[in-house]
């Protein structure tokens, strides 16, 4: 399975909290559509507690970027840009909400993992590109990647002078 790639790209653009960019991206990997109903499911994905998200979704509402449509139900209205069809792998980007890790590397794997071609399986973004997108320094960015590669979820390694990352496969089907 898949996910469109222009609806996370919007949400990473969006001038959020980190907190509220991985609330938004756990509505958008449970939405049907344009459409999410918010549950305890979403936010276990997340990475936190009910009060927390309860109040990144009333943030969104006051942001305008979603609206209310029915009982515990929400549509999005945040533009998205439609020009690239392009699609990121949904089983890594639910693995990678499902792991047991603080919401700022979750953040940080999932925007690794926007980059990952799909005919070769890696990417080398630049650190600066992943800071902008989860919204936390370069130092942090870097920390992150570190315990990342530590954990073994990322493989880094050096090629025609770039540093090149992969999905360690064997960690996202453990």
């Amino acid at each position: 399975m898949y996910i469109h790639l222009p609806a996370i790209e919007a949400c990473f653009k969006l001038k959020l909290t980190p907190t509220e960019k991985m609330v938004a991206l756990c509505c958008i990997s449970f939405s049907d559509g344009n459409e999410f109903i918010i549950n305890n499911e979403i936010a276990g994905f997340a990475g936190m507690c009910s009060k927390t998200f309860n109040k990144a979704i009333n943030s969104f509402q006051k942001k305008g970027v979603i609206e209310k449509v029915g009982v515990k139900k929400y549509k999005y209205i945040f533009p998205i840009y439609m020009g690239k069809n392009v699609w990121i792998n949904l089983g890594y980007f639910r693995v990678i909400l499902n792991l047991n890790l603080p919401y700022h590397q979750k953040l940080t794997a999932l925007a690794v993992v926007k980059f990952i071609d799909d005919k070769y399986q890696n990417c080398y973004p630049k650190v600066k590109t992943i800071s902008d997108i989860v919204g936390v320094s370069e130092r942090q960015v870097r920390k992150n990647l570190a315990e990342l590669i530590e954990m073994g979820l990322l493989i880094r390694y050096r090629k025609f002078g770039l540093w090149y990352f992969e999905i360690n496969d064997d960690v996202l089907t453990n």
